[in-house]
Parts: structure tokens; sequence; C-alpha cells
């Protein structure tokens, strides 16, 4: 798997967990390349530069895309580029896959009910430049 940036991602992703409107709007997206075949992406967006907060959105094709390397490249450009101190992500709560990725990195999770419609929950993850910095994935 070969993480790459390219904002021509954030449409893709739109796309396939069907954002309304017009998508990400500004934004920067990273996607996720595999034997020449775009398998996942992921969307940075709803920067708040002030607070220090972005929230990161993804979709993927593929299963076993989010490895160690895609996983350190994003969020390298969350905290180190971008120089946040915390990354949210909202997630559907019956998406246990997605689930399990940020319960693992560390991220806090809150479940918020009729999130994604009436009887449709969510959780919205919080995961701090701490504990990232202690996350088993935070290898360099």
């Amino acid at each position: 798997m070969t993480p790459f940036f390219d904002d021509r991602m954030a449409p893709w992703v739109a796309d396939r967990i069907k954002v309304s409107g017009d998508g990400f709007g500004n934004c920067r997206a990273l996607g996720v390349e595999h034997r020449g075949a775009i398998v996942a992406g992921l969307v940075f967006h709803n920067w708040e530069p002030d607070h220090g907060l972005i929230e990161i959105s993804a979709a993927a094709e593929h299963r076993g895309w989010m490895t160690r390397e895609v996983v350190r490249v994003a969020l390298a450009y969350v905290y180190d580029g971008l120089k946040c101190q915390a990354a949210v992500a909202r997630i559907a709560a019956a998406n246990a896959p997605a689930r399990r990725i940020w319960q693992a990195l560390g991220a806090e999770e809150h479940i918020i009910p009729r999130l994604y419609g009436r009887c449709l929950a969510g959780c919205i993850y919080v995961l701090t430049e701490e504990a990232w910095k202690r996350s088993r994935f935070n290898v360099r």
C-alpha cells in the first residue's frame, strides 16, 4: 500500500461515503494505491487552525489498506505539518472496522444518538496529539 497526496481523491471519498452538498470544501486528500489501483482515500477537512483541529474522513474499496505507513503519513501531516492538537472523525456506529481503527490508534470515542438519522447512531472520535504520541502505531 502506497500513500500519496492528491486532492482529486476528495471527490472519490465523498462519492463513496455519500457526502452531501459540495463535498468537503477546502480540504487536502491522501490516496492509497495498491498494485496500480486506488484502494482508499482520506480527506482532511474542516480545519480550524486557531483551534488546532481537523476532521478526517475516509473510504476504502480494499481491506488491509490502513497500514502503519498510511497511518504514519496521514498523522504526520496532521500533527507535524498542520501542527494540530487533535484530529476528529465521525463514523456510523454500525461501521465496526472503522471504529476499531480509531480505537486502536488511541482515540476517545463518543457515541451520539441520531448522528446519522432518526435511528442511526454515530461516533465521534477524538485523537489528541498526546494520545498519538503514546500510540503503538507512532513508531518512527
